[in-house]
């Protein structure tokens, strides 16, 4: 921006600033001074339009100043009745305050005089003001509910001129809106055509409807009340006015009827009016059906209608949408929910195209339904849908005479279902191994922690499927799989032969590339083998395996002798393993009061690396005469707020 631009910018703006104080002390003769050849600004036209008034009425122009520039809004209606009176046209850019003004105090007749001048003058109407006029004829706390009639005729006057902006936002549903309220349905119709390339499709097919209904005001009434008003719970009456009268309303009126009376569980009259929808041969949209079949969770009574309105419809092209992938889903779990299988395939076919889809509970049932023969149909939806747990072995065996793949999902819930049966888990479990398929661990885990590790074909089926990778190998399932009783040596060793082989694995892994936890295995191994637990232990801290706390705590009880403890307390440190504070009095009852064992037990309660209380504290003091080590203890105590006091 240029320096000369600037300065006269700034000109202007102290110009327009002394014009504004002198019009709002009622000052016109100075203001006139500061009049503008070039007026740029709506205070210079205000100043045009108070220099014509003064010349006319001095009075007048005093107030017309107090108005424009004082925002006295009281003064608009005796302004409006003089300006009238002495014939004076309001500039283009007052029109917009004065409206303002006279519709905050609901003055009708000022309005209509102000639009007068405006139609007659050819001057643009601010559409906020224009808006503003409509509004006022709604009701208020102060107010009570105007007719807008008289307003219509100067709106479309003005509108047909291009003197109103009719795009501006929700003009032309608000005059609407406010028509139909009042029950005024012509003045509605008369507005239509104007600003109907601005409407909502909502507000559209209610004007749309209103016209088709004109034979029947009190259909046209009821149908205001319902896509208006939102007064869904006349939709059966209404229903059944339309029925008994002559007017031949839209398919989309039927479709809003259907949709209401569908979510009030309605469903004979919902499908009475997707019928009489249809009758008219107009495209639907398929979110109707959606609705139909969603709501279909209690009874299944209109299921059978609405299905066969929902083929007459797809059959016809008369989804406006075609069957849209949600529309389709509902129908068929609506089927599948009261046992329409032969349905729920059909409508499956209409799918069939579709891109493919994440594997659920849904699809699966599907999947079974098309591969298995009819026999095997109604347990695959017992099952699956229903959870009827008890045909679980039932359905196993039709699948499997019939070969259908089980998937591992189905084989799951099978499994979890028969988990008390040891004979019938083995018998699943040779499946999986047979049919390559995966389970998981926690399943394995929790079959066998639950009494199904007494078993040697469940013992064995699941030592199966680990070694053919179809179970992870980990610590957890291993050391659910024996206990300290346990009779299954031989299982028993080849389980431990398969855990080495996999922590071998691991460890090479482990030193070459990312570390593994391993941890489980490792603790099944020191159970299983603790005289040579601590050649393992060495093997991890070489690669700077971190082990978890429970696993060093079995390390300990288990396979330490006196002279390694310490070397295990400091892998400890090293790897910041927090330890259980109880594990301290159970190393001191071991191992003995070794004043090296003492150290390392310290050194991990000042790095925070064992949880202690004031009796851990109490029994290092009792077991060490080192007084660096005691003064050391009552340094942790004061640190970590812990009393040695007796309570």
């Amino acid at each position: 921006m240029s320096r000369r631009h600037l300065a006269s910018l700034t000109r202007t703006s102290h110009r327009l600033e002394k014009l504004h104080g002198y019009l709002k002390s009622g000052d016109v003769g100075s203001a006139m001074q500061l009049a503008s050849l070039s007026p740029t600004s709506k205070l210079d036209g205000i100043l045009d339009f108070v220099v014509k008034v003064n010349a006319i009425d001095p009075v007048l122009a005093k107030d017309t100043s107090a108005f424009f520039v004082r925002k006295d809004t009281q003064l608009a209606p005796d302004l409006t009745r003089a300006y009238a009176s002495k014939d004076l046209v309001l500039p283009h850019v007052a029109i917009k305050d004065i409206l303002m003004a006279l519709t905050q105090i609901h003055d009708t007749r000022a309005v209509l005089q102000i639009l007068a001048m405006a139609y007659k003058n050819k001057l643009i109407v601010s559409p906020a003001a224009m808006l503003q006029c409509f509004v006022m004829c709604r009701s208020s706390p102060e107010h009570v509910a105007m007719n807008p009639h008289p307003l219509i005729e100067p709106f479309v006057k003005l509108a047909k001129l291009g003197l109103v902006d009719i795009t501006y936002p929700r003009l032309g549903e608000v005059i609407l809106e406010i028509c139909l309220k009042h029950g005024s349905v012509d003045d509605a119709l008369k507005c239509y055509p104007i600003v109907k390339a601005e409407l909502s499709t909502h507000m559209i097919n209610l004007i749309d409807n209103l016209a088709k209904l004109c034979d029947s005001p009190d259909v046209q009434s009821m149908w205001i009340q319902f896509a208006l008003c939102n007064k869904r719970e006349i939709a059966e009456q209404l229903l059944e006015s339309i029925q008994s009268s002559k007017v031949d309303p839209s398919s989309k009126l039927y479709c809003d009827l259907g949709k209401a009376l569908f979510r009030q569980g309605k469903y004979n009259l919902g499908c009475a009016a997707i019928e009489a929808a249809l009758v008219k041969n107009e495209a639907i949209p398929s979110s109707v059906f959606t609705i139909g079949f969603q709501g279909m969770t209690v009874s299944s009574y209109g299921l059978d209608s609405l299905l066969n309105l929902f083929w007459r419809a797809q059959k016809s092209n008369l989804l406006s949408d075609g069957a849209s992938e949600k529309c389709v889903e509902v129908a068929i779990r609506a089927c599948l929910r009261y046992n329409e299988i032969d349905q729920a395939l059909e409508l499956h076919r209409l799918r069939s195209n579709s891109s493919e889809e994440e594997p659920s509970r849904f699809t699966a049932v599907l999947n079974y339904l098309e591969q298995a023969p009819e026999p095997c149909h109604l347990l695959i939806v017992d099952f699956l849908v229903h959870r009827r747990l008890d045909i679980a072995m039932a359905l196993y065996n039709k699948l499997n005479d019939a070969n259908v793949v089980i998937t591992s999902k189905t084989l799951t819930n099978i499994l979890i279902t028969v988990k008390h049966n040891a004979d019938d888990v083995a018998i699943i479990l040779q499946y999986a191994l047979k049919h390559q398929v995966r389970l998981p661990a926690a399943v394995a885990t929790a079959i066998l922690a639950k009494g199904g590790r007494d078993y040697e074909g469940v013992v064995i089926g699941f030592l199966n499927l680990m070694q053919a990778n179809l179970i992870p190998i980990n610590g957890i399932i291993l050391s659910a799989m024996f206990t300290e009783h346990s009779q299954h040596n031989d299982l028993r060793s080849r389980a431990i032969t398969m855990a080495h082989s996999q922590v071998n694995i691991m460890l090479e892994e482990s030193a070459t590339q990312n570390q593994v936890d391993i941890t489980g295995l490792v603790a099944f191994l020191f159970l299983q083998e603790p005289e040579t637990s601590m050649q393992l232990f060495q093997r991890c801290a070489q690669v700077k395996m971190v082990l978890l706390p429970r696993t060093l705590v079995t390390l300990i009880r288990h396979g330490v002798l006196d002279d390694e403890i310490n070397e295990v307390l400091e892998h400890a440190k090293a790897t910041q393993c927090i330890l259980p504070g109880s594990l301290v009095s159970e190393i001191l009852a071991k191992f003995g009061h070794n004043p090296s064992t003492l150290t390392c037990l310290v050194n991990l309660m000042s790095s925070r690396l064992i949880t202690i209380n004031r009796n851990i504290l109490r029994s290092i003091l009792y077991a060490s005469n080192d007084p660096q080590l005691i003064e050391k203890c009552v340094e942790i105590s004061k640190e970590q707020g812990v009393s040695m006091s007796s309570p």
